[in-house]
């Protein structure tokens, strides 16, 4: 049998029938081998990037989630601090508790 890898076009032009024909049927077997292999590495491939793709979005999840709280937190905290000022302004003058906190609108309104 010929060498595939040595085979030259002229060599091929010049070999009959009978010689090209197993010659095109091991080519063949040898495209189909490398097309499974290509189509395998490819599924790895794809199998890689949804995996990577996976954990980015679990990461960014995450991470919002973490910034959230966070920002909930900060949020919660200011709201805190100007709750009493809320609490004084709203109870002035309407039976409001005693030595409630009262707010800087409250003395510029006095």
């Amino acid at each position: 049998m010929v060498d595939v890898h040595q085979l030259k076009l002229e060599e091929l032009r010049g070999l009959d029938a009978d010689a090209v024909s197993p010659l095109a049927a091991h080519t063949l077997e040898r495209l189909g081998v490398m097309s499974a292999e290509h189509a395998s590495q490819l599924a790895e491939r794809d199998a890689l990037i949804k995996y990577k793709d996976a954990k980015l979005q679990k990461v960014t999840f995450e991470l919002a989630r973490a910034e959230g709280v966070e920002v909930r937190r900060q949020d919660r905290g200011d709201e805190r601090r100007a709750a009493p000022a809320v609490r004084g302004d709203r109870g002035r003058g309407r039976g409001g508790p005693a030595g409630a906190t009262r707010c800087v609108a409250d003395f510029v309104r006095s």
